[in-house]
């Protein structure tokens, strides 16, 4: 039937296009919202590819600046070495952080961020009160003198104490057979500072926490004096150590009471006595049934 009214297959193809055309046509008329301009859409389009190419530029330049900054140090150098140049590394990543941010920095130069903070921390100055014009006064018997003043001052002042309170300082002096003053003493040559937090209130990821708690924990085990224990080190009375150290330190005290007894006033310096038990959380103690 088809043949004889003259319509053939391709005539059928090509009606069926026109009729998909016509449907897509009608489609894109009654679409809402306002129609979508070539131009305006090849120059979002640039405008979105400058942005992302300045983005790049940007992290790059960062790039090289971390870059260059790990130049400066070797991370698989000796121990003692990364101990040496800690300092240097936590100075580097505080100039770093304005130019790339904090973790970026810390991160870069395998720094924990909580020991970046606390490093801020410590760079801040006490604010003193107004000097006072001093009256001549007749300087005390029992003082020490001008030298024996900077020789303190600079053992407290020098980055191996600089942080530390100075009953741990003359601990840490004693265990190793040298007296310098008392802690009274050592209170007054400092000007009353107040004490910088050493432990950061959070962390900013699990990764800081564990690198901050591995290094503070061999410090207080091994390093910090408690005052609990009569300034030993937890190490000491686990390792059985605490009644020789403090043999060595009497006999320290003593050495110090000879050269200059008036500053003791004759009586010849005694330590704490250490306890026969000391806890963090005592157990709770059960009343006695009467």
């Amino acid at each position: 039937m088809l043949r004889r009214e003259g319509i053939y297959s391709s005539h059928l193809a090509t009606l069926r296009k026109q009729r998909q055309a016509a449907a897509t046509s009608q489609q894109l008329e009654h679409k809402r919202g306002p129609k979508v301009d070539a131009t305006t859409a090849q120059e979002r389009k640039v405008r979105d590819l400058e942005a992302e190419v300045a983005r790049l530029r940007d992290k790059l330049a960062k790039a090289d600046l971390i870059i260059n900054v790990q130049k400066t140090f070797d991370p698989a150098g000796t121990e003692h070495h990364r101990h040496a140049e800690r300092a240097e590394v936590i100075s580097a990543a505080d100039n770093l952080v304005g130019e790339v941010g904090v973790a970026a920095a810390c991160r870069a130069l395998r720094l924990p961020r909580s020991a970046l903070y606390r490093h801020r921390t410590a760079q801040r100055v006490c604010p003193l009160p107004p000097a006072v014009p001093a009256v001549p006064t007749r300087r005390p018997p029992l003082a020490l003198s001008e030298h024996e003043r900077r020789v303190v001052l600079d053992v407290l002042d020098s980055p191996r104490f600089a942080n530390c309170a100075p009953a741990a300082i003359q601990a840490q002096l004693l265990d190793e057979g040298r007296y310098l003053a008392s802690v009274r003493t050592m209170y007054r040559l400092l000007q009353g500072c107040a004490d910088q937090p050493g432990f950061p209130s959070r962390f900013g990821s699990l990764a800081d926490a564990r690198a901050e708690c591995a290094a503070f924990f061999t410090w207080y085990n091994q390093q910090h004096r408690h005052s609990g224990i009569g300034m030993m080190t937890p190490e000491s009375l686990h390792t059985g150590r605490a009644a020789e150290v403090r043999k060595l330190r009497q006999t320290t005290l003593e050495s110090a009471y000879q050269r200059t007894p008036s500053r003791f006033k004759n009586r010849v310096p005694q330590q704490a006595k250490l306890p026969t038990a000391a806890w963090i959380n005592p157990p709770a103690t059960e009343k006695k049934v009467a």
